[in-house]
């Protein structure tokens, strides 16, 4: 029989519970699950070098392993395009307030559930989206424009105020309305091979969507399914000034989709392009600026824990 090994990577700068406690925890619930401790492996690290060298000698030494991500959304995504190509089943561990995809995965599983989970080692193919101009996947959300500068606003706020991350979002939002509502880019976009008509910008939304959640808990594709071989594209082009507050409220009520002025189409690529300025993305809460990103849907591509 097969001997499974647990891989968990603690990032050392995410939560603020001590990461000892969590440690102890996570061997504790092993023994509670039968599972031997040699086969457990905790590792503390902030270097994505660093979990790169340990997955590549985990992976070598081992048929058949089981990498936790312990930390928020900015871990998860680092850690899972290290394992892309590999036959290693992905789980997450949510510590800090970032847990977005952890929420559209395992809605709200309590650590000791997701441990046990982890630990049963039932796996399932699940989606991602492709990248292309980055080579990298996003297993959530990719959001552009203005949405993506009240994440980068969000992030200045984390780093000054620590004690606000919960809230950094939406505390966000308000210095970002300050610099204009819309911005102009252009989407185009297709679905089984058939190119779709995308209404023109500027745009106060763009959002393309594998999962549900984002902005720490604000459900912007209430429809999710990470397993049915499609994306969510949702936007909205320029509407009058005082409907976009209307319209961030929906966001974050879960009700964005039925909503007036909002568009929202089934695909499976998407092609944002630039018009004047640079695009700022946010993948899965990470940002690049680019001139041009292609989004496609990458069908049962990681395999994660159920």
């Amino acid at each position: 029989m097969m001997t499974t090994h647990f891989l968990f990577i603690l990032n050392e700068d995410a939560g603020t519970s001590s990461h000892k406690d969590i440690a102890k925890y996570i061997e504790k619930q092993g023994k509670v699950n039968q599972i031997p401790s040699e086969c457990i492996h905790i590792i503390f690290s902030s270097s994505l070098t660093m979990a790169e060298h340990l997955i590549e000698k985990f992976y070598a030494n081992y048929e058949h392993l089981i990498l936790v991500a312990c930390g928020g959304d900015g871990t998860v995504f680092a850690l899972a395009n290290l394992v892309m190509d590999k036959d290693i089943v992905f789980s997450i561990l949510p510590l800090g307030t970032g847990n977005d995809l952890y929420r559209s995965l395992y809605q709200n599983r309590s650590h000791k559930h997701q441990l046990k989970a982890i630990f049963s080692g039932h796996s399932v193919w699940t989606d991602a989206i492709y990248c292309e101009e980055l080579d990298l996947y996003s297993l959530n959300i990719v959001n552009i424009g203005l949405d993506a500068e009240v994440v980068a606003q969000a992030e200045k706020i984390r780093q000054a105020h620590p004690h606000l991350r919960k809230y950094s979002y939406m505390l966000g939002i308000p210095a970002v309305l300050k610099t204009g509502l819309f911005r102009d880019y252009k989407i185009e976009a297709g679905y089984h091979d058939q190119k779709l008509t995308i209404k023109a910008g500027p745009y106060a939304v763009g959002v393309t969507c594998n999962g549900g959640y984002y902005g720490s808990g604000f459900n912007v594709n209430p429809l999710f399914d990470v397993n049915d071989g499609k994306l969510e594209l949702i936007y909205i082009p320029e509407v009058k000034a005082h409907r976009v507050m209307e319209l961030i409220y929906k966001i974050f009520a879960g009700k964005i989709i039925t909503a007036t002025g909002v568009y929202h189409e089934s695909v499976d690529w998407v092609r944002y392009q630039r018009k004047t300025d640079p695009l700022l993305f946010s993948l899965d809460g990470e940002l690049y600026e680019l001139d041009q990103l292609t989004l496609r849907i990458a069908p049962k591509k990681y395999r994660r824990i159920k």
